[in-house]
């Protein structure tokens, strides 16, 4: 048994334990040099196992915010590099080439770009290299002081009838609508993502840019968005987000633009001071803001809820002043 003792001494090649036992068999040996030779082993194993592979090519301009006209190519990587513009692989699944990968740099980058890159030599399983990607941003990008989430809509009314047949749960209605506050620029939304709340990029999405006074949605279920506010606004949805929903007690919202920076981040809520109308089945959160300022989305002074039930997605929730502006009644 694993746990034998001999304390009698029938066998005196046997000590008292085999934690003893071990012990004179391996003099010196310890729980720490243990740890260290496995750690040096799976070291030198992964090093080895990675210079069987061909080696990543890297790009000769960083990316991130760039000029139009920047020229980019590469250096280093073994033998071939190709590479796409498109965000796709140029490599396809089981090793051919991608009908999309060119082999002729350099690239001029005009507008906002993805570009994807992997080198090669030879024909076997290790004749490509790891993947490199890079984003080449051109022209005004969503931050800070463009960008804003104008409505939250985190607690939709239950479906009816003729709702449910698309979904029965009322998260599944859930969108939330962004601005663009610059009077000039239109801005690239490109690698603009959540990092807390929900999980959406707009990388990939069905929209990437927003003119200036323009409104965008993304939204929970874009069936279950259709079956209630129809389908003129399709057009303005850049994508659906998941897995998780806007929690109706309230939430941390982080939004980060393309260079890393914090667009916004603020924890919304459904008590005093912020609108708790807003956490009652059917009203949206709406920021207070004239289109042209930024508010300081922390403060829950800054937000109402929707003057309509359903919120007004894509549209402004100001209600026209109705009477004499300058009248005492």
């Amino acid at each position: 048994e694993i746990d034998y003792q001999d304390p009698a001494g029938f066998n005196p090649g046997l000590s008292n334990s085999p934690a003893e036992r071990n012990f004179d068999k391996w003099p010196g040996s310890n729980h720490p040099n243990e740890e260290n030779i496995l750690k040096n082993w799976l070291q030198t194993r992964t090093t080895w196992i990675d210079s069987q592979y061909t080696s990543q090519p890297n790009f000769t301009v960083a990316p991130g915010q760039v000029g139009p006209g920047t020229s980019v190519a590469f250096t280093g990587g073994g033998g071939t590099t190709y590479y796409t513009t498109d965000g796709s692989d140029p490599r396809l699944p089981g090793g051919k080439v991608s009908p999309s990968a060119s082999t002729s740099p350099p690239i001029n980058i005009d507008t906002t770009t993805i570009i994807t890159a992997r080198a090669r030599s030879g024909s076997g399983l290790t004749s490509w290299s790891g993947a490199i990607q890079g984003t080449y941003l051109v022209g005004p990008i969503a931050n800070a002081s463009n960008l804003v989430i104008s409505e939250l809509h985190y607690a939709p009314a239950p479906p009816d009838p003729a709702e449910q047949a698309t979904s029965t749960d009322p998260s599944a209605f859930e969108w939330i609508e962004f601005l663009n506050l610059s009077p000039t620029d239109t801005i690239d939304l490109t690698d603009v993502h959540f990092e807390a709340g929900i999980e959406f990029t707009f990388t990939g999405s069905a929209i990437t840019t927003l003119a200036p006074g323009d409104r965008l949605l993304v939204v929970s279920n874009q069936d279950a968005f259709e079956a209630r506010y129809g389908s003129g606004m399709t057009s303005r949805i850049a994508g659906e987000f998941g897995p998780s929903r806007l929690d109706n007690a309230g939430e941390r919202i982080l939004l980060v633009d393309a260079l890393g920076g914090t667009i916004h981040d603020f924890t919304y809520n459904d008590t005093h001071p912020w609108p708790s109308e807003a956490g009652l089945p059917g009203y949206s959160l709406v920021l207070i803001t004239d289109g042209t300022t930024m508010p300081d989305l922390t403060l829950a002074s800054n937000w109402r809820s929707s003057s309509e039930l359903g919120g007004n997605p894509d549209s402004s929730d100001s209600s026209p002043l109705v009477g004499n502006p300058i009248a005492d009644d």
